[in-house]
């Protein structure tokens, strides 16, 4: 039935957010390669990734517009901030 349905999503939903927030927790101090994706300006942030995380999948890394950065540009970044699914950096200088 269909609430069965939901009622099975959200609990699975919720088990995911907590494993998602646990593995990102565990990389906050941690220096690393991020591929920028691209930028939102509104929130005057680059979106990017690391090398484990799949696009459309895993979660994303946001860091500050610093300089000039491109899409598939590379940067070394620390973790400084774990979110539910998506982790805060700072680019290391």
């Amino acid at each position: 039935p269909e609430d069965v349905k939901i009622l099975r999503y959200n609990e699975i939903m919720e088990t995911q957010q907590a494993v998602a927030f646990e593995k990102a927790k565990s990389h906050v101090g941690e220096v690393m390669e991020i591929i920028i994706e691209g930028e939102i300006p509104d929130d005057s942030v680059y979106i990017g990734r690391t090398r484990m995380d799949a696009p459309k999948i895993d979660g994303c890394v946001f860091l500050p517009l610093t300089g000039e950065l491109m899409t598939g540009d590379t940067v070394m970044a620390r973790i400084t901030e774990a979110k539910e699914y998506d982790r805060l950096a700072v680019p290391c200088m």
